[in-house]
């Protein structure tokens, strides 16, 4: 696939996810971060780092795709996912 079809994919794809799709999320707050954190067998570091340094200009389906690279790489058990997939949520609900 050539650059250019894989790009428009993407924006095609982007148009269809939503409101949050192109807008910007929140951060999170240090507050809501510790509580994800103390998910049963998440990894603290893991979801301390993902979350804190989550970049919320983005899109929020390019963090949901970030955060599966990241799955693959490290080998992040389901509770890790499941919390740092809480905080992606939260980050963009309302938004």
């Amino acid at each position: 696939m050539t650059t250019r079809r894989l790009a428009l994919k993407m924006i095609d794809f982007d148009s269809q996810k939503g409101d949050d799709a192109a807008g910007e999320g929140r951060s999170l707050t240090d507050e809501e971060i510790k509580v994800l954190v103390a998910t049963p067998d998440a990894r603290r570091i893991a979801v301390e780092n993902f979350l804190g340094t989550m970049d919320v200009s983005l899109p929020r389906w390019m963090n949901e795709g970030n955060l599966d690279m990241d799955t693959r790489s490290y080998g992040w058990n389901g509770a890790t996912v499941r919390a740092i997939s809480k905080g992606i949520a939260l980050a963009y609900k309302g938004v």
